[in-house]
């Protein structure tokens, strides 16, 4: 192996031992001076007008290296579910829910869906009045978003 081979591989450790350093004291800050924080979310999904069960919800928060999953299940036989997560942060949790379902696809993997849950619906742990109820919604829906700045 010759000496340039070498830096490279030296080169490549720091990066990786930095990102473990970074991740290792955020979660240490987090833990010390984070705060609990708890997110609810509720809802009843269709495909079509079936009730769509055994469809994969998660409620994640995202972070800046890796997310964390505060609550994962399977929608019930009538196509409802209830995540109930908490986590500790310094600074506001940014919950989202994920929405893993086939409706209306033919392809292997799974159509995914990631709905932000709106700041208002984070609170402390004890509170349980706050939750973010996203109704009943079709699956076979397919939503593309476009912002327009100028008049319409």
């Amino acid at each position: 192996m010759c000496a340039h081979e070498t830096s490279n591989l030296q080169a490549m450790k720091v990066p990786h031992s930095l990102l473990w350093y970074i991740a290792c004291t955020t979660f240490l800050l987090s833990t010390v001076f984070g705060k609990k924080q708890r997110v609810q979310v509720k809802g009843r999904l269709f495909c079509g007008d079936k009730p769509a069960s055994k469809v994969t919800v998660k409620l994640i928060e995202r972070d800046l290296i890796k997310d964390d999953t505060l609550a994962k299940q399977e929608t019930r036989e009538d196509g409802s579910f209830h995540l109930d997560g908490t986590d500790d942060e310094i600074g506001t949790i940014e919950p989202e829910l994920k929405v893993y379902h086939r409706c209306n696809s033919k392809h292997i993997c799974k159509r995914r869906w990631i709905i932000k849950v709106p700041e208002k619906y984070i609170q402390l742990p004890s509170a349980t009045e706050s939750v973010f109820d996203i109704g009943a919604v079709n699956l076979e829906i397919h939503l593309k978003e476009d912002k327009k700045c100028l008049p319409v």
